[in-house]
């Protein structure tokens, strides 16, 4: 059904100048929109005209209706034939419990759930059902990570529905062509180019290389400056010559930007550069007691600065060091240090502290282990620090088990209670894939140990606060009776903004107050646990919910979360008949 701008234009008019001034008759009578006004005949001008608009704005959001066909069996989309159609049609339709579960997720009950759904349809081979399709394409127009998990389960009903709608233009098959990308990247307003180039870039990064390649000169600097920090996500050795390339660039933000990735970049040109132009920057000595000397180039020269090591003009000449120290070790290859030196990480990590700048080489080495993804430099540097504040981003380079095993080595025999300071709810915060059923399990034999001390811990405050009211109430008694009540006036009047009970207010919500650490991470922990430990999961915090108040609400999403979780993925595995 072809959009009418005519029509438009009308109801436009009519919204504008009201049913009592315009005569909606003006509708093409040979257009739907002028055949639904004909329907309406009977009702009132201003119902007539919002009927029509809510049409023409259905219209616009679902794309163009096909056409309907005589024959009395279910109509189907057809298909575009230039698509893959062939491969999408491999795809099992998802049955009507599984709808069921995606409708209460798109209509808002668990919505940071449907990347699990989606990945869970993928995995057993489903497409999504029809009658979501424009919602769920809709959501990924406006979340651009989400993307990449709604196109494998389209199908070829979604990517022809895809094709009707301009918006919807990122799930075509198109938009994966040279032709395609370049035509939706100059139609696509300016906020929205950023998002889909993000999205080629992770599906198809060698195209998005080529296409932002091409387009380089042609864009602005701020453009340039969001472009390159979208590399990161998909780094590569093929990206080297592009980003060497940026390192000329008159912004001062995409040059960093460029110098940062290429230090990530394994044997890159930037690192070798970086040790042929800073000999003599850091001297290992084994036989002296400061094992580390460090010996600052005379001169920052423009092959540095090129390089990503700034000049800067802080009057604390210290600070200025620190940063390019971090910049000059933070692009060297760690194993520069081990086959120059030949010696172990541990033994490097040792000496620093004995060396005039322990916490910036620590600091500069921690970035140098994560830019370049170094698991042995990781777990030195981590274990050094105890996994302290300045190190606890490496931890995200251990894999799960890895994590595990620290975690159950540094556990103490003694229980603690947790805090954000606790090594297990650092741990967890920084992980965002699904936790294994071991490392579930430990977190959820903390979390009840936890519970009984805070509680048993609420209880002895609540009563030395009930001790304490009935304390004051007897003394105020005593006190009334023996004052004059000219003395108490007054001493209420010293006071007039001091409310009757605020103090008392004030004990019972802090007694009522949740850590909101811990509470983001046992919301975490419902989305992130396996589905498995479920009835474990009721079994052991349902008891919580029916006797204290200050629990329930996070305990019941917990509980509420695993089991939504559970019953959903058994309603995708089961095949629709």
């Amino acid at each position: 059904m072809s959009h009418n701008l005519t029509d438009k234009n009308e109801l436009v008019k009519a919204a504008l100048l009201g049913t009592q001034r315009y005569n909606l008759a003006e509708l093409d009578p040979e257009s739907q929109l002028g055949q639904l006004y004909v329907q309406l005949d009977s009702a009132a001008p201003p119902h007539r005209l919002l009927s029509i608009a809510g049409a023409y704005f259905l219209r616009q959001r679902a794309g163009e209706q096909p056409s309907r066909v005589s024959s009395p069996r279910t109509f189907e989309m057809e298909p575009d034939p230039n698509l893959h159609a062939d491969k999408a049609q491999q795809l099992a339709a998802c049955n009507k419990l599984a709808s069921q579960s995606l409708a209460a997720i798109l209509w808002g009950y668990a919505p940071d759930l449907l990347g699990e759904f989606l990945i869970a349809l993928h995995k057993y081979n489903q497409r999504l059902p029809q009658q979501h399709l424009p919602t769920v394409l809709a959501r990924g127009e406006k979340s651009v990570p989400i993307r990449s998990l709604i196109l494998p389960v389209l199908g070829s009903s979604g990517r022809w529905l895809a094709t009707k709608n301009s918006v919807w233009s990122y799930a075509t098959e198109r938009a994966t062509t040279w032709d395609g990308a370049v035509d939706l990247l100059r139609r696509l307003p300016t906020t929205k180019r950023q998002g889909f180039y993000r999205q080629l870039r992770k599906s198809h990064p060698t195209l998005a290389r080529e296409i932002l390649s091409n387009q380089w000169k042609s864009i602005t600097s701020a453009q340039r400056a969001s472009y390159i920090k979208l590399i990161d996500g998909s780094l590569s050795v093929e990206d080297e010559d592009f980003l060497e390339l940026a390192l000329n660039d008159r912004n001062h933000v995409v040059r960093r930007k460029a110098a940062e990735l290429l230090a990530k970049v394994p044997g890159s040109k930037l690192g070798q550069r970086m040790i042929d132009n800073t000999q003599g920057f850091i001297i290992w000595s084994p036989e002296k007691e400061m094992k580390i000397t460090v010996s600052f180039p005379k001169e920052i020269t423009p092959q540095l600065i090129r390089d990503g090591v700034l000049v800067r003009t802080l009057r604390d000449e210290s600070r200025v060091r620190s940063y390019q120290m971090q910049e000059m070790v933070g692009a060297i290859p760690l194993t520069h240090w081990t086959s120059t030196w030949d010696v172990t990480p541990t033994e490097i990590v040792a000496a620093l502290h004995a060396s005039r700048w322990p916490r910036t080489l620590k600091q500069s080495f921690v970035k140098a282990a994560e830019r370049q993804k170094n698991i042995e430099w990781a777990k030195v540097l981590l274990a050094d620090d105890k996994y302290g504040v300045s190190s606890i981003r490496l931890i995200n380079l251990l894999s799960i088990e890895e994590c595990e095993t620290i975690l159950r080595a540094e556990g103490g025999a003694e229980f603690e209670p947790l805090t954000k300071a606790s090594l297990l709810v650092r741990v967890l915060r920084k992980r965002t894939e699904p936790w294994p059923m071991s490392l579930a399990s430990l977190w959820f034999e903390q979390l009840v140990q936890h519970l009984d001390y805070d509680l048993a811990q609420r209880a002895v405050a609540k009563k030395q606060i009930t001790d304490s009211l009935a304390a004051k109430s007897e003394q105020g008694v005593v006190q009334e009776s023996t004052d004059n009540k000219a003395s108490l006036a007054r001493s209420h009047a010293v006071r007039p903004s001091v409310p009757k009970g605020a103090t008392q207010k004030k004990e019972v919500n802090q007694a009522k107050s949740i850590d909101p650490i811990l509470r983001l991470l046992i919301r975490q922990s419902g989305r992130s646990a396996p589905v498995e430990l479920t009835q474990q999961i009721v079994d052991k915090f349902f008891p919580y919910i029916q006797e204290f108040n200050v629990w329930r609400p996070v305990l019941q999403e917990l509980i509420s979360t695993i089991k939504f979780r559970q019953t959903m993925l058994e309603n995708i595995k089961k095949v629709e008949k």
